[in-house]
């Protein structure tokens, strides 16, 4: 053989040996980090700090992390179910759940786990049967602790009206029942208006409450973006000295309502360690960790992240085991890097 065709021979060779080993090479997706979705139940500044969390969890545990924002609908939920479920690279999934009893949205979760993808609710649940753990706040037990903070500011009770997206969500339903009871028979909550994560319509629901209830002594936010839409409208209508004003979490807006003293009080969840653990427990699921689940939501599946009652600096009318003040609440805050809670 002469040299020319010696090194066609083997330039072949070389070839081949490469082309094979291609074709040999790992499966796709082989090795690559687990990849897991969060589909909240709405779009507002309170998922900014989910964001936040998953983006830590996601570096600490090796595993990849996307937030789906939802646009506050049953419809929308559905449809973001539906598209997570034709990715086959998803291993596990985070919903904060519209509504519980929407047969699409909860159809499309037990689907999901049929195909072996590990669903867990986060922040607000679901039946138990369409996910594998809860991890979030014990609405109820956080709307009895606003209830009874709430009774201590009107201690002569009085009409209240609550506002909310969507009064069907489990989250909601337990706070206003839990609000009810920590407040007592002299608080009378006489309407709960609806907003489906609206946040014009939920301005307008507070102007109309005004309007139409003059001898209303407390509002209620129960979703995040309800507490500025309660303040800005009570200030437009000068009504701040008549009005106890009382909310669920802490929006930047609601933040600011705080350091003014336009804000008597909010009921702060965590959903930074919430969207955290989320992750951290997918990775135990899909690592067969039993144990490290366990470790997280127990025996029953479920993991309270539990609350704090936000006042102003200068407040003197609530006491509460959970109760701070905002600055030193601004300066947790600030040690994360959250703008919102």
């Amino acid at each position: 053989m002469n040299s020319r065709k010696h090194w066609i021979v083997m330039a072949w060779a070389v070839f081949t040996t490469l082309a094979c080993s291609t074709t040999k090479g790992p499966e796709p997706g082989a090795g690559a980090r687990p990849r897991f979705v969060f589909i909240s139940n709405s779009n507002s500044p309170f998922w900014d700090a989910v964001r936040v969390g998953l983006d830590d969890a996601a570096k600490e545990f090796n595993v990849e992390v996307e937030l789906i924002r939802n646009d506050g609908s049953t419809g929308g939920q559905i449809r973001r179910l539906e598209q997570v479920a034709a990715q086959s690279e998803v291993k596990g999934v985070m919903v904060s759940v519209v509504e519980p009893s929407a047969s699409g949205i909860i159809d499309q979760m037990k689907f999901l786990r049929a195909k072996g993808v590990h669903v867990i609710a986060v922040d607000s649940d679901g039946p138990i049967e369409s996910r594998e753990a809860y991890i979030g706040t014990n609405n109820l037990e956080a709307g009895r602790n606003l209830g009874k903070a709430a009774a201590q500011l009107l201690p002569q009770g009085g009409k209240a009206i609550a506002f909310v997206g969507t009064r069907s969500a489990q989250n909601a339903q337990e706070r206003v029942n839990g609000f009810k009871e920590g407040a007592g028979d002299k608080i009378q909550v006489i309407d709960v208006m609806e907003d489906s994560s609206d946040v014009n319509k939920a301005r307008r629901n507070v102007a109309a409450a005004m309007q139409n209830h003059r001898d209303v002594k407390m509002l209620v936010g129960i979703w995040s973006y309800n507490a500025p839409a309660i303040v800005d409208e009570v200030k437009a209508a000068g009504k701040r000295a008549k009005l106890k004003l009382v909310s669920f979490d802490a929006e930047p807006n609601t933040l600011l309502a705080l350091k003014e003293g336009m804000l008597d009080v909010t009921a702060v969840q965590n959903p930074y360690r919430m969207a955290y653990l989320g992750v951290k427990v997918l990775k135990a699921m899909v690592d067969g960790d039993q144990a490290g689940v366990t470790s997280v939501v127990g025996e029953n599946g479920i993991k309270d992240t539990g609350i704090r009652l936000v006042v102003p600096d200068d407040s003197k009318s609530v006491t509460s085991e959970f109760l701070v003040h905002f600055s030193d609440f601004k300066k947790d805050l600030d040690a994360k890097g959250l703008t919102t809670s």
